[in-house]
Protein backbone atom coordinates (compact mmCIF):
# COMPACT_ATOMS: atom_id res chain seq x y z
CA UNK A 1 0.00 0.00 0.00
CA UNK A 2 3.09 2.51 0.95
CA UNK A 3 4.54 1.75 -2.11
CA UNK A 4 0.88 2.56 -4.13
CA UNK A 5 0.72 5.43 -2.25
CA UNK A 6 4.21 6.48 -3.16
CA UNK A 7 4.21 5.72 -7.02
CA UNK A 8 0.57 7.86 -7.21
CA UNK A 9 3.05 10.93 -5.19
CA UNK A 10 5.26 10.30 -8.39
CA UNK A 11 3.17 10.28 -10.79
CA UNK A 12 1.30 13.80 -9.26
CA UNK A 13 4.04 15.24 -9.43
CA UNK A 14 4.91 14.47 -12.80
CA UNK A 15 1.78 15.63 -14.34
CA UNK A 16 2.06 18.93 -12.38
CA UNK A 17 5.14 19.91 -14.03
CA UNK A 18 4.93 19.93 -17.60
CA UNK A 19 7.84 19.67 -19.92
CA UNK A 20 8.50 23.47 -20.10
CA UNK A 21 9.38 24.02 -16.61
CA UNK A 22 11.29 20.37 -16.80
CA UNK A 23 13.31 22.49 -18.82
CA UNK A 24 13.87 25.46 -16.53
CA UNK A 25 14.76 23.07 -13.98
CA UNK A 26 17.31 21.80 -15.98
CA UNK A 27 18.82 25.09 -16.99
CA UNK A 28 18.41 26.20 -13.45
CA UNK A 29 20.76 22.87 -12.30
CA UNK A 30 23.56 23.61 -15.21
CA UNK A 31 23.47 27.25 -13.99
CA UNK A 32 23.90 26.78 -10.31
CA UNK A 33 24.84 23.38 -8.83
CA UNK A 34 27.52 22.36 -7.90
CA UNK A 35 27.78 25.39 -6.19
CA UNK A 36 32.00 26.24 -6.05
CA UNK A 37 32.65 29.60 -4.32
CA UNK A 38 30.31 31.05 -1.29
CA UNK A 39 29.39 34.11 -3.74
CA UNK A 40 27.51 31.43 -5.78
CA UNK A 41 26.18 29.96 -2.00
CA UNK A 42 24.79 33.55 -0.73
CA UNK A 43 22.97 34.18 -4.40
CA UNK A 44 21.36 30.76 -4.34
CA UNK A 45 20.24 31.31 -0.38
CA UNK A 46 18.92 34.74 -1.60
CA UNK A 47 17.19 33.24 -4.49
CA UNK A 48 15.89 30.31 -2.15
CA UNK A 49 14.68 33.11 0.79
CA UNK A 50 12.64 34.92 -1.96
CA UNK A 51 11.30 33.00 -4.53
CA UNK A 52 9.05 29.58 -3.49
CA UNK A 53 9.06 28.80 -7.23
CA UNK A 54 12.82 28.58 -7.27
CA UNK A 55 13.02 26.93 -3.94
CA UNK A 56 10.28 23.95 -5.54
CA UNK A 57 12.07 23.88 -8.50
CA UNK A 58 15.64 23.23 -6.30
CA UNK A 59 13.99 20.54 -4.40
CA UNK A 60 12.59 19.21 -7.23
CA UNK A 61 15.96 18.35 -9.03
CA UNK A 62 17.62 17.79 -5.48
CA UNK A 63 14.86 15.38 -4.83
CA UNK A 64 15.12 13.29 -8.15
CA UNK A 65 18.44 11.62 -7.52
CA UNK A 66 17.49 8.91 -5.20
CA UNK A 67 19.61 6.60 -3.28
CA UNK A 68 19.21 3.38 -1.39
CA UNK A 69 18.86 4.96 2.09
CA UNK A 70 18.93 7.86 4.14
CA UNK A 71 23.34 8.17 3.67
CA UNK A 72 23.08 7.62 0.67
CA UNK A 73 20.26 9.84 -1.00
CA UNK A 74 21.71 13.09 1.46
CA UNK A 75 25.50 12.03 0.16
CA UNK A 76 24.05 12.07 -3.29
CA UNK A 77 22.11 15.32 -3.10
CA UNK A 78 25.42 17.20 -1.79
CA UNK A 79 27.53 15.83 -4.19
CA UNK A 80 25.26 17.38 -6.52
CA UNK A 81 25.06 20.48 -4.67
CA UNK A 82 28.39 21.88 -3.25
CA UNK A 83 31.37 21.22 -4.78
CA UNK A 84 33.86 19.58 -2.35
CA UNK A 85 36.30 22.42 -1.74
CA UNK A 86 33.82 24.51 -1.13
CA UNK A 87 32.28 21.80 1.38
CA UNK A 88 35.76 21.93 2.71
CA UNK A 89 34.88 25.62 3.64
CA UNK A 90 31.75 24.56 5.47
CA UNK A 91 30.62 23.18 8.46
CA UNK A 92 27.41 22.13 10.54
CA UNK A 93 27.40 25.40 13.02
CA UNK A 94 30.21 27.65 11.77
CA UNK A 95 32.92 27.06 14.09
CA UNK A 96 36.26 27.96 12.98
CA UNK A 97 35.73 30.83 10.44
CA UNK A 98 33.66 28.27 8.44
CA UNK A 99 30.25 29.06 7.01
CA UNK A 100 27.43 27.59 8.98
CA UNK A 101 25.09 24.98 6.90
CA UNK A 102 22.64 25.04 10.04
CA UNK A 103 21.39 28.29 9.68
CA UNK A 104 21.20 28.04 5.52
CA UNK A 105 17.77 27.72 3.86
CA UNK A 106 19.89 25.12 1.52
CA UNK A 107 19.77 23.03 4.90
CA UNK A 108 15.73 22.84 4.80
CA UNK A 109 15.86 22.33 0.86
CA UNK A 110 18.57 18.87 1.55
CA UNK A 111 15.90 17.92 4.12
CA UNK A 112 12.81 18.07 1.67
CA UNK A 113 14.26 16.65 -1.44
CA UNK A 114 16.04 13.49 0.93
CA UNK A 115 12.37 12.78 1.89
CA UNK A 116 11.13 13.37 -1.88
CA UNK A 117 12.97 10.13 -2.08
CA UNK A 118 10.33 7.59 -1.35
CA UNK A 119 12.35 5.44 1.10
CA UNK A 120 13.36 8.32 3.01
CA UNK A 121 9.61 9.69 3.40
CA UNK A 122 9.29 8.91 7.18
CA UNK A 123 12.69 9.68 7.95
CA UNK A 124 13.35 11.73 11.02
CA UNK A 125 15.23 15.66 10.37
CA UNK A 126 17.78 14.23 13.30
CA UNK A 127 19.11 11.47 10.93
CA UNK A 128 19.06 13.64 7.49
CA UNK A 129 21.46 16.18 10.00
CA UNK A 130 23.48 13.60 11.04
CA UNK A 131 24.38 12.15 7.31
CA UNK A 132 24.85 15.87 6.54
CA UNK A 133 27.49 16.39 9.03
CA UNK A 134 29.07 13.35 8.66
CA UNK A 135 29.31 14.39 4.62
CA UNK A 136 31.22 17.91 5.45
CA UNK A 137 33.21 16.32 8.52
CA UNK A 138 34.82 14.27 5.11
CA UNK A 139 34.98 16.74 2.86
CA UNK A 140 38.93 17.21 3.71
CA UNK A 141 39.10 13.22 3.06
CA UNK A 142 37.55 12.96 -0.57
CA UNK A 143 39.13 14.18 -3.95
CA UNK A 144 42.47 12.92 -2.63
CA UNK A 145 42.73 14.58 0.40
CA UNK A 146 43.33 12.05 2.59
CA UNK A 147 46.25 10.75 0.37
CA UNK A 148 47.92 14.18 0.14
CA UNK A 149 48.26 14.34 3.97
CA UNK A 150 49.41 10.81 4.50
CA UNK A 151 53.12 10.15 5.48
CA UNK A 152 55.66 9.57 2.34
CA UNK A 153 56.32 5.86 3.03
CA UNK A 154 60.05 4.87 2.99
CA UNK A 155 60.30 3.17 -0.32
CA UNK A 156 64.21 1.97 0.66
CA UNK A 157 63.71 -2.08 0.54
CA UNK A 158 66.62 -3.09 3.27
CA UNK A 159 68.33 -6.47 2.96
Amino acid sequence: MEQQMSLIKMVQDLQSNNVREVTDADRLNQRRFPIGDLSSLTALENDLRSCPETRRKVVHELGMLGGVDVKDTVWRIMKQAIKNDLAKTVNWRGVNGKTSFQSLELKSVVIEAVRRNPTCAQITELEVEKAIIRWFHLAGDREGGRKKRAPLQDVSVEN
